[in-house]
């Protein structure tokens, strides 16, 4: 299996209990290997997943899809 990742950014800085939401949200997808924020970036999520199960775009509109304003960096 093949892995990249991919970085999201959050337009608004969003409580911890939020953050956890997201990283167990993204967890529960099909081809996600993990998705953690980046301690000292809070807005920063590191996605790491297997483009041929879900694509980049895929796990931003699972982020966007909670009611988070979010971008793709890198792509």
């Amino acid at each position: 299996m093949d892995t990249t990742d991919v970085l999201i950014h959050l337009k608004k800085d969003i409580p911890a209990d939020g953050r956890r939401q997201i990283e167990e949200s993204l967890q529960g997808c099909d081809g996600m290997i993990s998705g953690h924020f980046i301690k000292d970036h809070p807005q920063l999520v590191k996605v790491v997943y297997d483009p041929a199960a879900i694509s980049s775009w895929t796990i931003l509109k699972h982020v966007q899809d909670q009611g988070v304003e979010a971008s793709l960096i890198g792509c």
